[in-house]
């Protein structure tokens, strides 16, 4: 496919004996060269975008045209820049992921010193897997006026000087597993403000307002949460800062020390650290996982008698997949109240699915309320959960309360004889291994209960 061209046409007969552009006509037209050769301006500069894309359509080419014979009274202009021409004959030009270093006369393919093909970091081909990058020569310095020994004649008439845009890839930092294995990374330009200050990053830290891990610049990895980086992959010290070394040579238009290698420890999942019971409740989702550092009390008010903080309603009807590490800590004065007649687990928890884990924590003062029983067959309800299911890691939990069934409020109670659902004390499913429980069970607005040796709780309603 042909190139389009899109000429910025600067006449210099118009501009004789001026030293900028700024004084000179500028006409952007799309016309062929061999028109404007004809017209007199035989004196061709190619901007060749090398990989990059001037405005909004690929395979376009910047040329600027002057006449020959009066380029020494001619400076050119950069097409990107709206500072030293006219805004209306600027034209963007980017390359995904890249910076623009400068434009160049002259590229060759970048090796080292032996002849081994370099990538564009400056790698060796043969351990990164890239493609070969380029170095340049002659950068062209938009100061200094065109001169007639910068260009090449054609044949035609005309003479042609081509500048290439010289890209460099964003700067990265690479965080890696101790086997090298990249866990996260950030790229940035270097050239910009924004980029200057990401080459130095402060680790991330954890917000005791929020309960959240604050990141800032410093790179996130994909469902996994930031605990340590290190300088290299034997060193035990933690820093609190990384350096970004990176330099870039503008005269070759070449990179050093463009990829920063970190080597990090990110564990599995989303995590946070909690010491107020608001930050559970805001920061609650059934797949993540929560250190509790301090005791929470969802039993206190406000100074207008509202409870600061309620417990999470999605976490006793929905499956909880994550992890709670309590370290020892009390979760307390939590009332869970279950008014459906189609649930399908009811509890402080609903449901604690294979790959959950709950561990080192007590439950004081806690009660759930099954105020209406269930029309759903199979359903399961208890303080605790309504079902622990097999493979869950369930250790050291010491669960304190009350469970309820029925309300005096209420005169109908979905009968467990009819609709085949199961209560249990503490568990639904009755897999009640590593917990250990003090639970009262209360039956009120006409249903009586009645406990079995393994904790199964059977419901019946009077009304």
């Amino acid at each position: 496919m042909r190139n389009k061209t899109k000429l910025l046409i600067t006449l210099a007969v118009l501009c004789a004996g001026t030293l900028t552009l700024g004084a000179c006509k500028n006409i952007k037209v799309e016309q062929t060269y061999k028109e404007q050769v004809k017209q007199g301006n035989n004196a061709i500069v190619r901007f060749d975008p090398n990989g990059g894309t001037f405005g909004s359509e690929p395979g376009q080419v910047v040329s600027n045209l002057f006449r020959y014979d009066s380029l020494s009274t001619m400076r050119l202009f950069e097409p990107n820049s709206k500072s030293k021409v006219p805004s209306d004959t600027s034209i963007n030009i980017s390359y995904t992921d890249h910076f623009l270093v400068g434009w160049y006369k002259e590229k060759k393919p970048l090796t080292d010193e032996a002849g081994n093909a370099l990538d564009e970091y400056g790698i060796p081909c043969s351990t990164s897997g890239r493609e070969q990058g380029w170095e340049y020569s002659g950068r062209w310095d938009f100061t200094q006026k065109l001169s007639q020994g910068d260009f090449a004649a054609q044949g035609d008439g005309s003479y042609l000087m081509t500048l290439y845009a010289g890209w460099l890839p964003y700067f990265r930092y690479s965080i890696v597993d101790e086997n090298g294995a990249e866990i996260a990374y950030k790229a940035f330009n270097p050239d910009t403000d924004a980029g200057k200050e990401t080459m130095d990053l402060e680790v991330p830290q954890w917000n005791a307002d929020t309960g959240e891990l604050d990141y800032g610049n410093f790179p996130k990895a994909e469902g996994k949460t930031f605990m340590a980086v290190h300088e290299s992959k034997d060193s035990v010290e933690e820093l609190s800062t990384i350096h970004h070394d990176g330099e870039v040579d503008r005269d070759r238009c070449v990179a050093k020390n463009a990829i920063k290698i970190y080597y990090g420890v990110y564990r599995d999942g989303d995590w946070y650290r909690i010491t107020k019971a608001e930050q559970f409740s805001s920061l609650f989702a059934y797949n993540r996982n929560f250190e509790i550092l301090e005791d929470l009390d969802f039993g206190v008010k406000d100074e207008n008698g509202y409870a600061v903080a309620a417990w999470p309603s999605s976490i006793s009807t929905s499956e909880f997949t994550g992890t709670i590490m309590g370290n020892g800590k009390t979760i307390k004065n939590v009332e869970v109240i279950n008014n459906s007649t189609d649930s399908g687990y009811g509890g402080l928890f609903g449901s604690i699915a294979a790959s959950a884990t709950i561990e080192n924590i007590n439950f004081e003062n806690v009660s759930f309320n099954l105020r209406r029983g269930t029309r759903k067959n199979g359903a399961s309800f208890g303080l605790f959960a309504g079902e622990i299911k097999q493979g869950a890691k369930i250790s050291n939990v010491n669960v304190k309360g009350k469970l309820i069934l029925g309300n005096e409020d209420l005169d109908e109670f979905a009968s467990q004889s009819i609709y085949k659902y199961h209560i249990g004390k503490v568990v639904g499913n009755l897999n009640t291994s590593g917990i250990t429980a003090d639970v009262t069970v209360e039956g009120i607005g006409g249903v009586s209960v009645q406990v079995g040796s393994d904790g199964s709780v059977t419901a019946t309603a009077s009304k």
